[in-house]
Formats: structure tokens, sequence, C-alpha cells
């Protein structure tokens, strides 16, 4: 018998297996005491069938939860993990909104897609997006947007694969491929299809700080990146932009990697062009154009 403190230690096992080395005892004093140390001791495991870390035995559900709150219920969320959802990117999109990361699952989406919500990343990681039969692919009108990993196809009913709005900003293209827009555009008398379009309507409301980087455009009829009329503070670098379908503008064939019309301070570096009337065509504008290769460019 004797007087003195029961302490609890809570340990949170590893390896199945508890061990308490090097402890100091002491007295009511501060005198050191001595003791002996236990072996080690090996704790029993318990089986946790669905690897939530919760042991079975004291578990609520082993499975999951559906979105009714119903263990191993049948409401499951979608592929994007949005209850109520039906396996579109433009359902995830809208459902987490502002800030959204939104992974894309492996495979072919029949859609056209809206960006309205800022700081959205849209991560396609190979995923294709077809928009045959669509007008447009991807419409951004929002700061702070990502594009990354998507396969955009169109057809001779698709105008643009991705277009930038008036007004946006810090805007990311990045790793794309992009191919098929064959319709002149609808909005104005030019002829030309676009893989990537961005534009403005004057000087103070302009898309600007746009990174399109590492993208493969080819088979557009027209232009593979089009800056329309003010833009500001671009960068287009090591992009593949190759054999755009030549289309008649005024009485001639034109097929350009590159355009742009009165953009300030665009850098077109790093890119390769081939198989183009036009490598790049900049009215009005001011910038570099450096380091690009060409082949079979007018």
């Amino acid at each position: 018998q004797g007087d003195g403190v029961l302490t609890v230690l809570e340990y949170v096992a590893t390896d199945y297996e508890a061990c308490i080395e090097n402890v100091v005892i002491s007295d009511p004093d501060g005198n050191a005491m001595d003791y002996e140390e236990g072996e080690c001791v090996v704790l029993p495991q318990c089986d946790d069938a669905d690897n939530d870390g919760i042991c079975d035995d004291v578990d609520d559900c082993i499975g999951q939860y559906d979105c009714d709150g119903i263990c191993n219920g049948e409401n499951l969320p979608d592929d994007f993990d949005v209850c109520g959802g039906d396996n579109t990117i433009q359902g995830a999109l809208d459902h987490y909104g502002e800030g959204a990361h939104i992974n894309v699952p492996p495979g072919t989406y029949y859609e056209s897609l809206s960006i309205t919500n800022n700081f959205v990343t849209l991560d396609c990681d190979g995923a294709v997006l077809d928009v045959s039969g669509m007008l447009s692919g991807i419409d951004i009108s929002a700061h702070h947007v990502i594009i990354d990993g998507c396969e955009i196809i169109g057809d001779a009913s698709t105008t643009y694969g991705i277009a930038i709005r008036p007004g946006s900003e810090d805007i990311e293209i990045l790793n794309n491929i992009i191919y098929g827009m064959a319709l002149e555009n609808q909005s104005n008398d030019s002829p030309l299809a676009y893989g990537i379009l961005a534009y403005g309507n004057d000087v103070s409301d302009m898309p600007q700080h746009l990174n399109i980087m590492d993208n493969e455009i080819y088979y557009v009829a027209g232009a593979g990146i089009s800056l329309g009329s003010w833009t500001q503070n671009v960068t287009i670098s090591d992009n593949y932009l190759h054999d755009m379908i030549p289309v008649v503008y005024m009485d001639n064939l034109l097929s350009v990697g590159v355009q742009a019309q009165f953009t300030n301070n665009v850098m077109v570096e790093n890119n390769s062009f081939e198989n183009l009337i036009i490598g790049s065509n900049l009215l009005f504008s001011s910038g570099v154009v450096w380091g690009n290769s060409y082949e079979g460019v007018a």
C-alpha cells in the first residue's frame, strides 16, 4: 500500500505494440525513485473491414453512409461526390461554386461548360470534353481560373474550344489538346474558328494576366490562338500549333497560329508552329515574339 498519483497515458498504437521508455519517477519532494520498466505490450488487432480506422465491433457503419445518412444505402453521390448530382462537369462546377477544384474522372463528357465563379481549377488529367454539335467548349467569365489537361473536341458546329470573356483576369490555360472547331464566328463577319479565343470590349474592360502554355491545338479552321481586340499582359509559350485549316479571308487563304489586335504586353515565346500560312500576326500590339520554331510556315 502507499499513496501517489495514478496517471493514465493515452497511446495511439502503431504496429500493434505499446512501450514506455526513459521514464523519470520522483517522490513528492522531487527525489528520484527506483522503478522497473515493464516489457512492451502487444496490443490485440481488431477487424476493420471498411478501413475507416474504427474497429468493426464499435463501428456504427461498416461501409459508408449514403446521401440520406443511411449506412450502405442506395442514394450515393455521383462521380464528383455530389449528392443528387448528374455526373456532369457543369453540375460539379455549379455545386462547389467559388474556390472549386474539380478533379475530372477519366472518360468522355458531352457537354459545354460555363465558368463564372472565381478561383476555380478544372483538372481534367486527360478526360475528354466532346462538344461536337455545340457552339462552344469552355466559356470563362471569372478571375483566377485554371484549365489543365483537357482534351476538347469540336466539329463544324463549334466556333471555339475555350473563350476568355471581357473582364476575366488571372486565367491559366495549360496542357490541353484542342482540335476540330470549324464554325466561323457567329458574332461578327470573321470567317475564323478558334482553339482559344480571348477578347475585350474596350481598354477599360478586357481580359488580362493570361497564361496560355503547353497546349496542342490543331485542325481548327482559321486560328489556333486569337487575342481579339483588347487584351493585356498575355503570355503564350511552349504551345504546339499546327495544321490549322485555311479559311478564305478577303479573297485569300488564311491559317494562323497566334493572332492579336490591340493587345498590350504580349509575349509569344518558345512555341512550335507547323503547317500554317502565318505563324503569328500581332496588329497594333506591343510585346515580344522570340524563341519560336517554324516549319512549313509561309
